[in-house]
This record gives structure tokens, C-alpha cells and sequence, in this order.
């Protein structure tokens, strides 16, 4: 991301569970409705790819607790 480094990016943490932030991220791309799900976020990377991440993630964490 322009102006930041890798390691600057993952060095702050917000102040939430794994899980309410995969469930909000997962509400807040869900609530779109200016986007297709084909559509690219970024060069390689597109929603669908992202909510599929998203689901992936969740589903472990509930797995693992």
C-alpha cells in the first residue's frame, strides 16, 4: 500500500476478536451493492477471493475456538 511499509501494516492490531473482525469485514462486503463478486480489489485479487478467504478463516476459527 503506498505510503507504508509491509511491516508497518502488520504491526498495528485493532482492538477486536478474530472472529468480529472476520464476521464485520465479512457483513460489511456483503452489504455492497456496488460490486460484482468477480470484480478485482486489487491487481489479483478479487471479492469473491476475498469473502472465500473470509469464510475460510471463520470456519477455523470455529473449528479451533
Amino acid at each position: 500500500m503506498i505510503g507504508y511499509t509491509t511491516h508497518e501494516i502488520e504491526a498495528g492490531r485493532p482492538a477486536i476478536d478474530a472472529m468480529q473482525g472476520v464476521n464485520f469485514a465479512l457483513q460489511r462486503l456483503c452489504e455492497d451493492d456496488e460490486h460484482l463478486v468477480t470484480q478485482e480489489i486489487v491487481r489479483g485479487l478479487t471479492f469473491e477471493e476475498l469473502l472465500g478467504v473470509l469464510l475460510v478463516a471463520r470456519d477455523t476459527i470455529k473449528e479451533t475456538g
